[in-house]
């Protein structure tokens, strides 16, 4: 039986049928490819958030994955066969998926945590994207709902301030309420930690707290490439952070 699963797994590897295109939803972790970055989670124990991992390799039998950060090394390599793992991944071009899965060998010493497959993964929509806490000002445009520049009536640029950020939106706080459903457009020509100048966004949420305004954007057709880039920058700080 070993040795057929093997068999399966290389003829599946060789006829590429265990690459799913960037436009097509993965349905199982078993489409994995090497090198994606995912974010684990032990499901009980010490809180201490998503450790960042590398898919080291996918076989019949399960997933390995090597942490990226050292003190996650000795977190998850203490780990025990049979507990539980929450995982979550971003996939260049689709969306960020979550699933459970168990430990199935982790030794002290070792830098790899071996877990078992999934065959079911939850795609997981833009406005639960992981986000990421900021803090940046920015001017925002509105704009304006016709086109005729005579009946026109410029408003006002919004002062904000970003505090969080993922790759679906923004997170803001401000001294002006908006509307739910106002288009905003963020300037071409400014300086910010993430490529988000000139994007335009849409106002999903406001709601009134303390002498400010917590107001929620989502991006409006913001490209893949782009928003995978923005997701790449969120990981990468939060490494940065720790």
């Amino acid at each position: 039986t070993e040795q057929i699963l093997e068999d399966i797994t290389d003829i599946r590897r060789a006829l590429y049928f265990d690459r799913a295109p960037l436009n097509q939803p993965l349905h199982t972790t078993r489409q994995l490819l090497a090198g994606q970055r995912l974010q684990i989670y032990p499901a009980s124990g010490e809180r201490g958030g998503f450790a960042q991992c590398v898919l080291v390799d996918s076989d019949p039998h399960g997933l390995s994955a090597a942490p990226l950060l050292r003190k996650d090394e000795e977190r998850l390599c203490d780990l025990e066969p049979g507990e539980k793992l929450k995982v979550r991944f971003w996939r260049e071009g689709d969306t960020e998926y979550r699933f459970r899965s168990t430990v199935l060998e982790s030794a002290a010493g070792t830098t790899t945590l071996f877990f078992s497959h999934a065959e079911k993964l939850e795609r997981i929509q833009k406005r639960d994207l992981f986000r990421l806490e900021v803090h940046f000002e920015l001017l925002l445009e509105p704009v304006a709902e016709t086109s005729d520049p005579k009946s026109e009536q410029r408003e006002p640029p919004v002062a904000s301030a970003v505090v969080n950020i993922s790759g679906g939106g923004l997170g803001l706080l401000s001294a002006r309420p908006l509307e739910v459903g106002a288009l905003l457009q963020i300037p071409a020509k400014i300086s910010t930690p993430f490529p988000i100048a000139g994007l335009r966004c849409q106002v999903n949420e406001c709601q009134r707290q303390g002498q400010q305004y917590k107001i929620g954007l989502e991006f409006v057709d913001i490209s893949a490439r782009l928003q995978s880039e923005i997701v790449r920058l969120i990981y990468r700080r939060q490494i940065d952070r720790v």
